[in-house]
């Protein structure tokens, strides 16, 4: 046995071990948008609780930083440190380092000099650019400097992702050529950067753009048109989709092809705001007079780069802007103003060369303006007004397409990029890149007698060739040659480059070879192969070259030669072998040497043996000699030498310790600061110090305060980090004691109320396991008693001595002290509780022997044929002899599944028995089948044994005092008293008189008439919202008749799809029995819901019947409930049942709400081994209205109360859900939506989240990810939790889980109609282990519009596909309707118009027309033309027509400003540059949200004034002329219901029901 467990042990320790291995990393790539002045970086991080793609802030809290670097006072700078100086110290803080990279001095000369920069410009030794920075001797090339924006950018990236993180791809223009994008990996090398790949801009806009579209239907041209800040550039790209095989199935894939892209290197917004900068360079001077420039002050043009910059933006959005800069020069303000007309004056020449990039695109694609789908914008010189109206005009369209984010979409699309390149990161949808060069590639060769020709100068790599490729040239030659690459002049040369040759290499050694090999039979003249290779970076290279010599010679080789027998037939079918060494010499033929002449066919006739000889052959060989290639570039395009690159690598490692040892210090200052003054605050301030501190400790500690301080802005502030921490650790030394005593005051006495009161709870735990579980151990038990003696007697003799001890002294224990001994305490109760019941033996009876004819007679006077025990009794004396024992003898455990609409009560679905019954005095008597009586059971696929014993419910036993209910019946549906005195009131059913039934024809052997009724109903469908998947649904054709009549065999297992193991399991998470029913459940029926308490089972007793018997009454029984219907539902849940809907509204509505802070927060707080996960769903498409905000608000209460008693580790963890994206607008960026669902939930109650997700439950998007944080979050043991409001999505989301987990079900948690699951469900399968999943009844959110609704208009007002908007144009004393249920006025407004789009159905009709005649055209169109609701008597039905008056404001006419959403309806999203004041209409009680825009953009076209109309409501009224005068009154009355009434007509109108497609329709 000790081998064993040795063995045991160390298995256990190699799985382990092997697990351990097995945890993946946490993959994490990013992507940078290098940009000339501006840098983004963008995180693909796969960890849990995170998006997976999201842009990486600054320490500024912004979405782009400064591409600069700056040098001031011995430090370094970089990013929002360099851009807080550069008006100050402009020659100090370096930018536009990127366009230095690869350029000449001369180039870069020029380029620093137009834009006023004044730096300290050297040329290096190959020619190129580099800086002196402020110390007059250090200089850094552009690579070094470019090395640390990148290094700062990577360092974004890990901040944001919180994991380390060195892969990235780089996103740079098309138009770079070699030299700047060898210097840009040189760059990123530097900083530690692992660039797994460059990526052209317009690639990555192209990906952001395509990933989330399909183009299986419809393929498109798209030109990507983007003006930055140096550059501008057109690139035509094309859409398509290939199908594919994949696990045998056809698959349309997705992928782009960049056709072609055109630049202009040197048109960019800074060339925009140069015109603004030399026009308000040229008034100032005008100001100042006496002939002075003020360009030439470097400080001065930077401050008025930077004020000119801000006028510029304004002028985007205003016709005028103003201009102010203080003390530009010499003290001097200057103040001025700017109308746009005068802004597109200066850049008038610009205009027209903003759209030769376009042109030319469409020109050398030959491509029409027709064929391009969309040209969408971006960059951020884009947003200029005037260029967008140019490019409208050549265009010819009204607008141009923004559907990507101007300045992230680059860096968006890189991320996805580096996802796909990383090993570790899979996407889940597939999109195909083929991106091509920007520049053709020529190859030239030049050596002696190498004639100039075609193939010594040829086209190697066209341009707008894939990338990437790999491809080798010949040469036939024989001696040494230089290989040279060159741009194809065809086509421009990139920018600041003079020579079109940019490598030069030798290819060495050929010579060298072809000398050895001369005197060998060449069978063809020396070739040298040159293998050249295109990388995805767009960077070409010769990697390797090698020379080829064939060589043909005699090689004597073995030869088989095989006999053949005299007279036989096979001697056609001898083949000779040839050795391997033949298989290259082709169709030579085989020679014989002279030493074969003696065998001849005739001189081997009948011989048997093989001869062996050897013959010669012909054979070629090919030789292949690696030769030596050198690179001999040189000039301002060559990269940095591999010595000059150690001795920068050597610089910035250096850099980077100076910055870390000045960001610790400057941390180590800040605290010492902090603490001085917080800590002089608390003794000022509080009054406790005094208590626990004597005046001579508060004096000395004061003094040194003061003496710090005073250190601190003296002589400290040079000091180093080690000082400050010094000076910081001897002021905690003195203080840490007080506030420690300070903390004990109030900490110590909760700490001890804590552990009392849970001493006090725990005789109750106890004397509840002696009640519930009589099988522990009792001496563990008495363990747990003196456990707890022990602790309380501690805990009286150290108050005791506290109380002894002074205030002012160290406290005696510790508030600590007292949490882990009652934490200890906990787990041994814990561990106690967890105990599993034993299993009842099952052992197989004793086999009886045969009993002769005469000894039967004699020894028994059973006449009835009943078979008889050893003993002589009756078989069922002897069963009824087994249940004479205790309680413990005969354990039973109900599963109860409740539930309720609306929230409502939990109805009891059915009961579960586990029965063993055996005797005392007969501890080897069988084990008792097992009788269900649950849903799904039907009769004639379950047969009950002789020992079993139906129980039927009684009726419910409610709370003390209420013995007069216990009469009253409660459905099993809702949880609701049933009644039959009112059918508008909750519970309502019909009683039906159903014909006494004879005691013998029960066909259960004892179940009375009320049991065979609470089968008959169960067999119909049960209860809609009971899972498939949940604990009480099962398929009793698993069970066989054996299994059922006889019980187990011994040694055999009964498979019946229940692990009736799972409760008894030592590895639940069960903390108690009573914990253990609340879990799994739920129903006390009715509990919280008219004061019902839990349902009990009565044991009957049954006449014993044969197994034929039993058939024949059950076949019989079946036959009657096809004819009889017994009621035992409400008339409200039957009709959800079978019909799907609630045919009495004003009923249902009385129902009352879900208890959800008994019925969950009060479990989420017990204390369990595993913290809870709580799943809060909520709609995105009205996200404030199915926010669950009561429930948030239980939660964060009972959250703050359990901080104070529990492990942060042990509460519940919240997670948001954001469900139906699918439905919003593809133009919303997940970023966006991200950000926006955050503040929206802060704002609605939920300040912190473990994690927010935005899913698709449809479509199926998130939710692996999501599905993944939660089995995370839950571990083996935890509860998943899963609330929402009716209708958000909830049940349909935990089907997505279940479908993703491979759980078999069509119909998990969905009732008949959304909003209707009935009960708490546990849904099994969808975790692991023992963790599990409860669906929670759909929360009542009484201020949502759609629960005034009826069914019909619920339908209406859902959003079922994407948002589309519909914008208006109003002006003061104009309003627009959305269906009869809102309406919005504009009362009055500082601007002229204001644009106002509607986020709606749509299937809900509009109107738009003057305040005037509002009322009229609502009472007139009522439940017609404006509809929901349907029919105009709806009016007096849906409540008080209300107002609310809104003050709202803007400040851009673009973009949407401000959304007012109604709960249940839809949004309105108002545009303005302003002020305004509108009205909004609409029921009373109805819940209206101001909030932040959720959608910028409104619609592409502007709605006419009148109607708007669904196709279903316009054919409907245009029709009424030719219709039926019934139905067409029927339809002008908009009430379907009363259709049923017309059979003949019925067809005809629900074809136009169902006909819901959107027309514009106007109305006069």
């Amino acid at each position: 046995m000790s081998r064993f467990a040795a063995g045991t042990r160390i298995l256990l320790v190699l799985v382990s071990t092997f697990s351990l291995l097995l945890i993946p990393s946490e993959p994490a790539v990013s992507s940078i948008d290098l940009g000339s002045e501006w840098m983004k970086v963008a995180v693909v991080n796969l960890k849990p609780g995170q998006s997976p793609i999201s842009i990486a802030i600054n320490e500024m809290s912004k979405r782009k930083s400064p591409a600069l670097v700056a040098f001031h006072s011995g430090n370094r700078l970089v990013g929002e440190e360099a851009a807080g100086i550069v008006a100050r110290y402009p020659d100090k803080v370096y930018s536009f380092v990127r366009d230095m990279i690869g350029k000449p001095y001369k180039n870069a000369k020029d380029l620093t000099s137009s834009l006023y920069l004044p730096y300290d410009l050297v040329e290096d030794s190959r020619g190129a650019v580099g800086i002196r920075i402020d110390d007059g001797v250090t200089v850094y090339t552009a690579e070094e400097l470019l090395a640390m924006i990148l290094s700062y950018g990577i360092t974004l990236a890990e901040s944001h992702a919180r994991v380390p993180l060195k892969d990235a791809v780089i996103a740079v223009p098309p138009f770079f050529g070699q030299a700047e994008r060898r210097g840009i990996l040189q760059a990123a090398q530097l900083a530690g950067i692992n660039v797994l790949s460059l990526i052209n801009e317009h690639a990555g806009a192209a990906l952001q753009y395509g990933i989330d579209k399909d183009f299986a239907n419809e393929s498109r041209h798209v030109i990507f048109y983007d003006m930055g800040s140096t550059s501008t550039y057109a690139a035509l790209v094309y859409f398509s989709a290939y199908n594919t095989k994949e696990f045998g199935k056809t698959v349309s894939v997705n992928q782009f092809q960049v056709k072609d892209v055109r630049w202009d290197a040197k048109l960019g917004g800074q060339d925009l705001e140069l015109r603004l900068v030399e026009y308000f360079a040229d008034e100032f001077n005008k100001q100042l007079g006496n002939g002075f420039d003020v360009r030439t002050s470097p400080k001065a043009m930077a401050k008025l780069k930077k004020q000119v910059k801000r006028t510029k933006e304004i002028l985007s959005a205003n016709t005028v802007a103003p201009i102010s800069v203080e003390s530009l020069y010499d003290d001097l303000d200057f103040r001025s103003t700017i109308s746009r007309e005068k802004f597109e004056e200066l850049c008038a020449d610009l205009w027209e060369r903003a759209l030769v990039p376009l042109k030319e695109v469409l020109r050398n694609s030959g491509s029409k303006i027709d064929d391009i789908y969309a040209v969408e914008l971006i960059g951020g010189a884009t947003r200029v007004p005037k260029l967008q109206a140019k490019l409208q005009e050549f265009l010819g369209r009204n607008d141009l397409d923004k559907h990507l984010d101007a300045d992230e979409a680059i860096v968006l699309g890189a991320s996805l990029h580096a996802a796909n390149l990383s090993d570790g990161i899979k996407l889940n949808r597939r999109l195909g890149m083929i991106d091509g060069s920007s520049y053709g590639f020529v190859l030239q060769l030049d050596g002696p007698d190498i004639l100039k020709d075609e193939n010594t100068d040829m086209l190697l790599i066209p341009r707008m060739k894939k990338m990437p490729i790999k491809l080798f040239r010949s040469i036939k030659h024989n001696k040494d040659f230089e290989a040279s690459l060159s741009y194809d002049e065809a086509n421009e040369l990139p920018p600041g480059v003079l020579s079109s040759k940019f490598a030069q290499y030798s290819v060495l050694g050929l010579t060298e070879t072809s000398e050895k090999y001369a005197a060998r039979n060449l069978s063809s003249p020396i070739k040298a192969n040159l293998h050249f290779s295109l990388s995805r970076s767009g960077v070409i290279s010769l990697d390797r070259a090698e020379a080829v010599i064939e060589i043909t010679e005699w090689v004597e080789v073995p030869r088989k030669n095989t006999t053949l027998e005299n007279n036989t037939t096979d001697n056609f079918n001898v083949s000779i072998e040839t050795s391997p060494g033949n298989t290259s010499q082709g169709n030579a033929e085989s020679l014989s040497s002279d030493d074969d002449a003696d065998f001849s066919p005739d001189a081997t006739k009948g011989k048997q043996d093989t001869d062996i000889n050897t013959e010669k052959i012909l054979k070629k060989k090919t030789f292949r000699v690696p030769l030596k290639v050198v690179e001999k570039s040189s000039g301002p395009g060559s990269v940095i030498s591999k010595d000059s690159f150690s001795e920068a690598k050597i610089r910035l490692e250096a850099l980077d310790k100076k910055d870390a040892e000045r960001r610790r210090t400057a941390e180590l200052k800040n605290s010492l600061e902090e603490y001085i003054y917080s800590t002089r605050e608390k003794i000022e301030d509080n009054a406790e110090v005094g208590k626990v501190s004597s005046e001579e400790e508060r004096s000395f500690f004061e003094e040194k305060l003061s003496e710090v301080q005073e250190w601190l802005y003296t002589d400290g502030e040079d000091a180093s980090a080690s000082e400050f921490k010094e000076r910081l650790e001897s002021l905690k030394a003195i203080g840490d004691p007080i506030f420690f005593r300070l903390n004990e005051l109030t900490a110590r006495p909760l700490a001890c109320e804590h552990a009392r009161l849970y001493l006090n709870d725990l005789q109750k735990i106890v004397n509840n396991w002696e009640m519930n579980k009589p099988w522990l151990p009792k001496a563990k038990t008495e363990e747990v008693l003196s456990e707890a003696e022990k602790l309380r007697n501690w805990l009286e003799e150290k108050e005791e001595q506290q109380k002894r001890t002074s205030i002012l002294s160290t406290p005696i224990f510790t508030s600590e002290e007292v949490y882990q001994k009652v934490t200890k305490l906990q787990d041994k109760v814990a561990s106690v509780n967890r105990i599993p019941k034993p299993k009842p033996k099952i052992e197989k009876p004793p086999k009886e022997e045969p009993v002769s004819q005469e000894n039967s007679t004699g020894t028994s006077n059973n006449t009835s044929g009943e078979p008889t025990s050893e003993t002589g009794q009756n078989t069922e004396d002897s069963v009824d002899s087994s249940h004479t024992g205790t309680d413990q003898e005969r354990a039973l455990f109900f599963l109860r599944v409740g539930g309720g609409r609306r929230g409502t009560s939990s109805g009891s679905i059915g009961y579960l028995l586990l029965s063993s019954s055996f005797s005392s005095s007969s501890p080897n008597a069988p084990f008792s089948p097992l009788a269900f009586p649950t849903r799904g059971i039907r009769p004639s696929s379950c047969s009950l044994s002789a020992s079993a014993k139906p129980l039927i419910p009684k009726g419910p036993i409610f709370s003390e005092g209420r013995e007069e209910d216990e009469r009253r019946l409660v459905c099993p549906g809702c949880g609701i008293f049933m009644q039959d005195t009112d059918p508008d009131l909750p519970g309502y059913y019909r009683k039906k008189v159903v014909a006494p039934r004879k005691e013998e024809e029960n066909p259960f052997g004892g179940l009375s008439s009320d049991s065979d009724g609470f089968l008959e109903e169960e067999e119909e469908g049960g209860i809609h919202g009971l899972a498939s998947g949940s604990d009480l649904e099962f398929d009793m054709d698993d069970l066989s008749d054996r299994v059922l009549m006889e019980g187990p065999r011994e040694g055999e297992a009964v498979d019946d799809g229940i692990d009736w193991d799972l409760d008894w399991d030592i590895e639940e998470a069960d903390e108690e029995d009573n914990l253990r029913k609340e879990l799994d459940g739920f129903a006390p029926a009715g509990v919280g819901y008219g004061n019902n308490t839990e349902e009990t089972l009565e044991k009957l007793k049954k006449e014993k019947v044969s197994k034929s018997e039993k058939k024949r009454r059950l076949k019989e029984a079946k036959r009657r409930d096809t004819e009889e219907d017994s009621v035992t539902v409400c008339a409200r849940c039957h009709s959800l049942r079978n019909y799907g809907q609630v045919k009495n509204q004003k009923a249902d509505n009385l129902i009352p709400d879900f208890d959800f802070d008994r019925l969950v927060t009060s479990r989420l707080m017990k204390p369990a081994t595993s913290a809870p996960v709580v799943v809060m769903v909520v709609d995105s498409v009205d996200f404030d209205g199915s926010f669950p905000k009561r429930a948030v608000k239980s939660l964060f209460k009972a959250l703050e109360g359990g901080n104070r008693h529990y492990k942060p580790s042990k509460l519940p963890k919240l997670v948001l859900v954001a469900t139906k994206v699918d439905l919003l607008p593809s133009q919303i960026s997940p970023t966006r939506l991200d950000r926006w669902v955050r503040n929206r939930a802060k704002a609605a109650g939920a300040p912190k989240l473990n994690a927010i997700y935005l899913v698709s439950a449809r479509k199926d998007l998130g939710v692996k990810n999501l599905i993944s944080h939660i089995k995370e979050l839950a571990g083996p043991r935890g509860n998943v939790w899963v609330i929402g409001a009716q209708n958000a999505g909830k049940s349909t989301l935990i089907n997505a889980f279940a479908k993703r987990e491979g759980v078999k079900t069509t119909r998990l948690t969905e009732a008949a109609v959304p909003g209707t699951t009935l009960g708490i469900l546990r849904i099994p399968g969808i975790l692991p282990a023992k963790a599990k999943m409860y669906d929670t009844p759909g929360l009542l959110h009484p201020y949502l519009m759609t629960m005034r609704l009826t069914r019909e208009e619920q339908k209406m007002v859902e959003i079922r596909k994407e948002l589309q908007p519909r914008t208006f144009r109003m002006k003061a004393r104009q309003t627009a309707h959305v269906g009869s249920l809102m309406r919005l006025d504009l009362t009055q407004a500082s601007v002229e118009t204001i644009y106002v789009t509607i986020w709606a159905s749509s299937n809900v009709s509009f109107h738009m027309g003057k305040t005037d005649n509002a009322n009229e055209i609502r009472t007139k169109h009522f439940g017609i033309r404006l509809q929901p609701p349907i029919g105009q008597d709806r009016m007096a039905e849906l409540g008080e027509w209300r107002q609310r008056e809104m003050k709202v404001s803007g400040n851009s006419w673009d973009v949407n400003s401000i959304d007012i959403a109604v709960s249940g309806v839809g949004w309105f999203s108002l545009g303005l540059k302003g002020e305004a004041t509108v009205v909004l209409w609409t029921f009373d009680g109805v819940e209206v949200t101001q909030r932040e825009p959720l959608v910028l953009d409104r619609a592409p076209f502007l709605e006419r004034p009148g109607f708007l109309l669904p196709k279903a409501i316009s054919d409907a009224i245009g029709s009424e002329n030719v219709l039926n005068p019934t139905l067409a009154c029927i339809i002008r009355l908009g009430r379907p219901n009363d259709v049923q009434a017309h059979p003949s007509l019925e067809p005809k109108y629900s074809r136009r029901r169902r006909s819901i497609k959107e027309t514009r329709t106007e109305f006069t």
